[in-house]
């Protein structure tokens, strides 16, 4: 008898429940599908000087949605400007399932990196325009420093004295205290769900089928009770309520199994390479087969998992990490795509700060 399939609709229907959503699905395998030919653009070159007034009714040069302005030589909005950002300060590396051949829109933007990074620099983006966190960095010291000299005289900071991206403020040191805080509540909460999970079967026999099915749903309960604990977590994120409930659901369905994956990550022992949840429910890559689950679904998890645990990251890091991932605001459907990017680099600035800190070298 083969292995169980993992069907990925059944487990989207039953996790889609816990955010009272009209639509199906959380998808643990983003599929690929053919998309029609790709239709090549010569590149948009635009003029130095400033950029044009906005009608209000542009485009995207890269996906076609609504655009924002004129980000780094193009046209743009700010998914793309956003990703073609993050791309080149990672120097990200994309492989296209299509042979690079998809054409980029709105919906192809999310399932193929590597097109629409072709894309933007076909349409003109220039990674010479992207300045990094430093510079950006440099760039508001100087622009305070010369808003300050119009109006009073510069008062130079005293030797030796710590820099000002190296000190959490006061409100960044109280949202990370209460993110923890949160953490550990939502992990608290559902240890009391363990009696309602069913229980793992003591049957010596791999192959018996009932064992495999009572495994199955085992891990089911177990991850729909992990999504209950995202939710929890996400509507305690300081700026997620202020959303409206579509960009809400709209986060949190494509996030999901992201910020599953960090959170199993935090749940890792290297000593006995297992995965615990509900705080001492151990399963090891032998459990999550006999649960049904193909070792090309587990492995992936578990060496993320490792490689996460050697960078030894706190439950402070973790939190801001999971926040961070929860306002993307390239995801699909997400309407207020500024007031989301803004909320975001509210996280970002405080994991920078904290990392500048507590991890110099």
């Amino acid at each position: 008898m083969g292995p169980i399939q993992l069907s990925t609709q059944d487990h989207g229907k039953r996790v889609a429940s816990v955010f009272e959503m009209e639509e199906e699905g959380l998808s643990l395998f983003p599929g690929s599908e053919n998309p029609p030919e790709h239709a090549e653009n010569p590149p948009l070159k635009r003029k130095k000087g400033p950029a044009p007034k906005m009608l209000g009714n542009e485009v995207c040069s890269v996906c076609g949605d609504k655009a924002s302005g004129f980000h780094y030589n193009v046209l743009s909005c700010e998914g793309c400007k956003g990703f073609f950002r993050r791309s080149v300060i990672k120097g990200a590396q994309y492989t296209c399932k299509n042979g690079g051949k998809c054409e980029m829109d709105m919906y192809m933007r999310r399932k193929c990196q590597e097109c629409r990074l072709r894309k933007c620099q076909e349409a003109g983006m220039r990674e010479q325009y992207v300045l990094s966190e430093e510079q950006i960095r440099l760039k508001k010291l100087k622009k305070q420093e010369d808003d300050q000299a119009r109006t009073v005289v510069v008062r130079p900071n005293p030797p030796n004295s710590p820099s000002p991206s190296h000190k959490l403020t006061p409100e960044q040191l109280s949202m990370i205290k209460k993110l923890v805080a949160a953490q550990q509540q939502c992990n608290q909460r559902s240890f009391t769900d363990r009696l309602k999970v069913t229980p793992w079967p003591q049957v010596p026999d791999p192959n018996n089928r009932e064992a495999r099915q009572q495994r199955f749903a085992h891990f089911t309960e177990l991850a729909i009770i992990s999504v209950q604990e995202i939710v929890d977590f996400a509507k305690q994120l300081p700026g997620f309520l202020e959303l409206t409930r579509e960009d809400q659901i709209a986060l949190l369905k494509t996030s999901t199994i992201e910020v599953m994956l960090l959170e199993t990550s935090r749940r890792y022992n290297p000593e006995i390479e297992s995965i615990t949840f509900l705080k001492d429910l151990s399963y090891n890559r032998d459990d999550f087969a006999k649960a049904g689950l193909q070792f090309e679904f587990i492995n992936p998890i578990f060496e993320f998992s490792k490689g996460m645990n050697e960078l030894q990251l706190n439950d402070a890091e973790y939190a801001l990490l999971i926040a961070i991932n929860i306002f993307s605001a390239d995801r699909p459907n997400v309407q207020d795509q500024s007031l989301v990017e803004r909320l975001q680099h509210t996280y970002v600035e405080a994991l920078h700060s904290y990392i500048c800190i507590n991890r110099p070298n």
